[in-house]
């Protein structure tokens, strides 16, 4: 590309050029050509970051993109900007910028005027504006001047509050339920209270009706509103009325335990009336009592809606762990230990023992119409959700017992064993002892290892041990001739 020098600055233009440019001169003297070499500045500077808002890096082939502007918009309005030098040895300062052109470049005309710095965190004086973008510019400069390539990022600051803020509503009120309009032009949330700007509130999404009740005693009332936008940016007004109430208005009140809530606690109801209160028991737990002025009422398992209210009232609920009915009944020859029916709380356990009469044992149960089969004299309903009819069947059995003397046991002591039915006994030796002889029924009987079992029971049977045999042990030593030399 040829490049023309020309003798005073309005006369030049600005061109985009290669590495290299041939200057053409010109003069009274005649046309001279020189050559002079054009070689690129630094390169960009590295990891240009924003320390104090949320920013994006504005991509170089995509500055008038929307993409380049961050989301999230702040109040702040000093922005700390902080680099990495680039890649090169020979950098002299920074020029930087903040400003609204996301296309921004740094070069040799507009940085004429400004010298270079030499910190790589630059901290902007307060900037200003209503939801506006904003972008920082930065490119190093080296020794000869030469500008490196510009690199930028963009941020959003909002620094006005909402504006055309308004409240309105009824200039007096026989009741304390009134309708609110509201407005605020850039406005994001709301914030109403009776108290302050500060308290007696919840801020909430913007609405531009809301029925809101009034607190106190009849009079002049005041109500606060706040406004902010998405940048926290707030904005106050302050409405007002007069409340006229008297014998048209009642206190509900409502009081309740610890193993649950109720919403509200307590609200003021125009004559006639009906509110409804929402009765939400802990787990586990349910509505146990329900009383109105100290008269027990039913609770419905809904709520509680009042009647048209003609005057004050306390609705108080007692809240408890639900119980389930554990009914509990047995055939004859035998009983069930507790005996039903039990109440139990819900999830809990509970346990059962039987006893049956002499000559009989516990066939089985029936829990809820289905048998179950057990061994042992006890059973234990476990993780209880609900009523339960639990039955015990005796019938007729044949006892064997046993006895065992001395230096030993059998196990068990007596059992109860139906008609046709096994029953094995386990003999149980003292330490150093064995069985030495068996009696079934008075009759003396072989010993086989230590178990002996009763097959196909037609009667009752008795089985006594009355020797257990003492086990030596027995050391033997082999004496051998000893050679003395």
């Amino acid at each position: 590309i040829l490049a023309r020098l020309v003798d005073n600055e309005s006369n030049g233009k600005i061109f985009a050029t290669g590495e290299n440019v041939n200057i053409i001169l010109s003069g009274s003297t005649g046309k001279k050509r020189s050559a002079i070499s054009h070689e690129k500045g630094p390169g960009p500077v590295r990891d240009l970051r924003c320390l104090t808002h949320p920013y994006v890096t504005v991509n170089n082939r995509l500055r008038t993109m929307a993409s380049a502007i961050p989301a999230e918009v702040t109040n702040r309005p000093n922005v700390a900007m902080t680099w990495n030098p680039p890649d090169s040895d020979d950098v002299e300062g920074y020029y930087y910028s903040f400003n609204h052109d996301a296309a921004h470049m740094m070069n040799e005309f507009n940085t004429v005027e400004k010298p270079p710095v030499r910190t790589r965190k630059i901290t902007s004086r307060d900037l200003e504006g209503d939801d506006v973008s904003y972008y920082f510019h930065v490119a190093a400069v080296d020794k000869f001047g030469r500008v490196g390539d510009t690199t930028s990022i963009a941020f959003r600051i909002d620094t006005q509050a909402p504006t055309n803020v308004n409240v309105s509503m009824p200039t007096d009120t026989l009741t304390r339920d009134i309708n609110l309009s509201l407005g605020a032009s850039g406005a994001a949330e709301m914030y109403i209270s009776n108290v302050s700007y500060s308290s007696g509130g919840n801020w909430e999404r913007l609405k531009t009706k809301k029925q809101w009740q009034l607190s106190g005693e009849s009079g002049s009332k005041k109500i606060f509103v706040a406004y902010r936008d998405r940048a926290k940016n707030m904005a106050e007004t302050l409405g007002h009325t007069i409340l006229n109430v008297g014998a048209n208005e009642h206190t509900i009140t409502i009081k309740a335990n610890a193993y649950g809530s109720v919403t509200p606690t307590q609200i003021v109801v125009t004559e006639k009336n009906s509110p409804t209160i929402k009765i939400t028991p802990n787990e586990g737990y349910e509505v146990s009592r329900m009383t109105l002025d100290d008269r027990a009422i039913l609770y419905a398992g809904s709520g509680y809606i009042f009647s048209p209210v003609t005057e004050d009232h306390i609705l108080s609920i007692t809240f408890g762990p639900i119980e389930h009915m554990v009914y509990i009944s047995s055939s004859e020859n035998g009983i069930v230990i507790p005996a039903g029916p039990v109440a139990v709380e819900h999830d809990h356990s509970l346990s059962l023992e039987f006893e049956a009469d002499s000559g009989f044992a516990l066939s089985h149960l029936t829990v809820d119409g289905t048998p179950h089969e057990i061994t042992g004299q006890t059973f234990q309903l476990e993780h209880i959700q609900h009523d339960i009819h639990l039955t015990a069947h005796f019938k007729p059995a044949f006892i064997i017992s046993s006895t065992a003397g001395s230096h030993g046991n059998v196990e068990p002591k007596i059992a109860s064993v139906f008609d046709g039915k096994s029953q094995s006994f386990t003999f149980v030796p003292s330490s150093g002892y064995g069985l030495s002889k068996l009696w079934i029924d008075d009759i003396e009987t072989p010993i086989q290892g230590n178990r002996y079992t009763f097959y196909n029971v037609q009667g009752n049977h008795t089985l006594y041990i009355n020797q257990w045999k003492t086990i030596m042990a027995r050391m033997h030593l082999d004496l051998l001739p000893v050679m003395v030399f």
